[in-house]
């Protein structure tokens, strides 16, 4: 199996059934629940959802020794299904205590269904102004507004393989 190691004074996001890790897509937001606490370093067994993978991504946060804040990240790599993967992109957010998007290929496709349609058009109207971290908010202005609304029609259709 591929394996993934925490690392001190951070870690990884785990998901809803209590694993320590979860495979996260294009376009999850990444933020810190209250049941995911800082741990210390350690290697962990990752399941199934991680073996022979070609573009996993896995939030993280870890802990500004500095200033005691708390920051959000994710890391996309690949893992084959034995021994060590390696990470092709990472990014983190800066500003503490704020959630970060991970990328899609397609942002406009809000519901992630393929395509932009509709639907994403209605989504994104109905979250129209401030907002933090939401997937409408295509600009990354922190804030739903006409330009968020361009950027879907701009994009409408088959999202791109």
């Amino acid at each position: 199996m591929a394996n993934l190691d925490w690392f001190e004074g951070g870690g990884l996001i785990g998901n809803d059934a209590g694993d320590r890790a979860k495979l996260m897509q294009p376009g999850d937001v990444v933020e810190v629940r209250p049941d995911q606490p800082l741990l210390p370093g350690g290697g962990i067994r990752t399941f199934g959802d991680f073996d022979d993978v070609e573009s996993a991504f896995v939030g993280l946060f870890f802990e500004n020794e500095a200033t005691g804040t708390l920051h959000h990240g994710w890391v996309q790599l690949t893992l084959p299904s034995s021994g060590n993967g390696v990470i092709t992109r990472f990014a983190y957010e800066s500003d503490p205590e704020t959630p970060i998007l991970i990328p899609s290929p397609c942002p406009a496709d809000i519901d992630r269904d393929g395509q932009v349609a509709f639907d994403d058009l209605l989504a994104t109207l109905s979250s129209f102004g401030p907002c933090t971290a939401c997937p409408e908010d295509l600009d990354g202005t922190g804030d739903v507004s006409f330009d968020d609304v361009l950027a879907v029609l701009a994009a409408w259709g088959p999202c791109p393989e």
